[in-house]
């Protein structure tokens, strides 16, 4: 593609495209703008053709983000396959955005004030309050005009509940020192960065010591508009360290944030190697409606090239966390991580083929728990499965680097400032 002109190549051996009808769609921000048919004419069986689309014009310097869609549907209606349904489709980025702006608050808010108890910092300001441990730095209470919006603070997280291809290539044993890694990590307030009238910013440490000490430092800036910047950094020096299964930090939230939407791909659930089927834009769900209840529970509804995702209540109260420095991999569950995780069998049962050890639960016994499971991830390793018993993940789908960071804000939604 350059300025405008494109080319299709129809690979059928026997048929033209004549039975094909050609739409574009304009999309910003995740949002259609505008669309439009296209005038293909006759593409020969195995021909090659070029054609041009008379786009809009559109500002590029306001950092808006606009994705071009070509897409075929069937214009000849038939028992199986509807006049309209779409046989083929292409995205295609039309600019390069970074989404590493500084974001200003947005207003003038109140100074924020600091103050403390015996083993509890408070961070507050006009409508907000913020708690954390004094000395581990888990973050204790996010508090938006009185309502609670946290059960449990964000900690590192390197696990995923083992999928069938997991569990075929033996990841629950040769990456086992991940399961617990960022769970029993020890936690330290490393500094106090930054007081100022409109931000506090605060660097919490963690020392993984089954990992030989690696390492991973969370920092916060709180700012007075109730937002909060998250950046992380992870570091090795073990060169002998099993692959990652996944980089990232998990939370809890209260289940009543149950509603999501993000801008990413969707609007089904995709992964590093299984996202090609996925079109960016703005999809939503309930939280519960994101996992796959397999006969065998595991991995389940994750979200990627995700620039932002909401999790609110039913009057639309809740969070949304936007990346500050690439797109992320991101989803919740309504129950926790743990439910999800592989459990033997009785004496090490295996399926009938012997190649896949049986799990002693089932996904129909899954129910909705009391709390939402959000994970905010760099990335998590590919799905794999060239065969399902013993292949790995491709190596370009794996995560072996020592070292990784990445950012994102947190910011209230649906609450008056």
């Amino acid at each position: 593609m350059r300025n405008g002109e494109f080319r299709v190549h129809n690979k059928n051996f026997f048929k033209g495209l004549n039975d094909r009808k050609f739409k574009w769609s304009l999309k910003e921000d995740g949002i259609e703008r505008t669309s439009g048919f296209i005038n293909m004419g006759t593409v020969a069986p195995q021909e090659k053709k070029e054609f041009s689309i008379k786009l809009p014009t559109m500002d590029f310097s306001n950092g808006q983000e606009y994705l071009l869609k070509i897409s075929a549907l069937n214009n000849d209606g038939d028992a199986l396959i509807p006049m309209g349904h779409q046989i083929a489709w292409e995205e295609f980025a039309l600019n390069q955005i970074s989404y590493n702006n500084e974001v200003e608050n947005n207003g003038r808010f109140a100074d924020l004030k600091t103050y403390s108890s015996t083993d509890t910092l408070f961070i507050q300001g006009q409508n907000f309050l913020v708690a954390l441990h004094k000395y581990r730095g888990e973050l204790l209470h996010y508090e938006v005009d009185g309502k609670s919006l946290l059960s449990k603070g964000m900690q590192p997280n390197f696990w995923r509940p083992p999928t069938d291809n997991d569990l075929g290539n033996g990841m629950h044993k040769w990456a086992e020192i991940w399961k617990d890694a960022g769970s029993m990590a020890i936690s330290t307030f490393e500094e106090l960065l930054d007081v100022e009238p409109e931000v506090v910013t605060f660097k919490v440490r963690y020392d993984l010591h089954a990992m030989n000490n690696a390492k991973v430092w969370v920092t916060y800036s709180v700012r007075s508009d109730a937002s909060i910047d998250i950046h992380y950094l992870y570091e090795s020096r073990d060169e002998e360290l099993p692959k990652i299964p996944r980089v990232g930090l998990q939370w809890e939230l209260p289940d009543e944030f149950q509603f999501m939407q993000w801008y990413g791909k969707g609007p089904h659930e995709t992964y590093w190697d299984r996202k090609s089927s996925g079109e960016t834009g703005i999809w939503q769900g309930q939280v519960w409606e994101q996992l796959h209840r397999y006969p065998r529970p595991q991995e389940s509804g994750n979200k990627t090239e995700v620039r932002w995702m909401s999790l609110t209540n039913k009057n639309g109260q809740g969070l949304k966390v936007s990346t500050t420095s690439v797109p992320l991999s991101m989803s919740a569950w309504q129950l926790k991580m743990e439910e999800l995780d592989f459990v033997a069998g009785k004496k090490g049962a295996e399926s009938a083929s012997g190649l896949v050890p049986v799990t002693s639960k089932h996904g129909a016994d899954l129910i909705p728990g009391a709390v939402i499971s959000w994970n905010i991830d760099l990335k998590q390793m590919g799905l794999g499965g060239d065969t399902s018993w013993g292949r790995h993940v491709h190596d370009e789908y794996t995560l072996s680097e020592k070292k990784y960071d990445y950012s994102f804000r947190i910011t209230p939604v649906g609450f008056d400032n």
